[in-house]
C-alpha cells in the first residue's frame, strides 16, 4: 500500500512512478532504509531509493520517445525515396 501511495504522491506532483525493485539487492536496500526510519526516523535512504527509480523511469520514457522519433524519420526517409 506504501508504494502505490508513494506513487499517488508522485503523479499528483506530474513525477513518473517510482518502480522500485524490491527483489536481490534492492530488497535489502528498501528493508535497511525502512529500518532507518524506523530506528533514527532518517527518511534520506528511502527518499534515494525513490529518486534513483524516479529517475530510471524517466531514462526508459525518453529511450522510447527517442526509438519512437527515430522510427518516424526512417518512415519519411523511406516515403521520400
Amino acid at each position: 500500500m506504501a508504494r502505490i501511495m508513494t506513487n499517488v504522491v508522485l503523479w499528483r506532483f506530474r513525477i513518473q512512478p517510482s518502480n522500485i525493485r524490491y527483489e536481490g539487492v534492492n530488497k535489502e536496500k528498501y528493508l535497511n532504509a525502512l529500518k532507518s526510519i524506523d530506528d533514527c526516523q532518517n527518511y534520506e535512504f528511502l527518499r534515494e531509493l525513490i529518486a534513483k527509480s524516479v529517475h530510471e523511469t524517466y531514462e526508459k520514457v525518453y529511450s522510447v520517445m527517442l526509438k519512437q522519433k527515430d522510427l518516424k524519420n526512417e518512415k519519411k526517409k523511406i516515403h521520400r525515396k
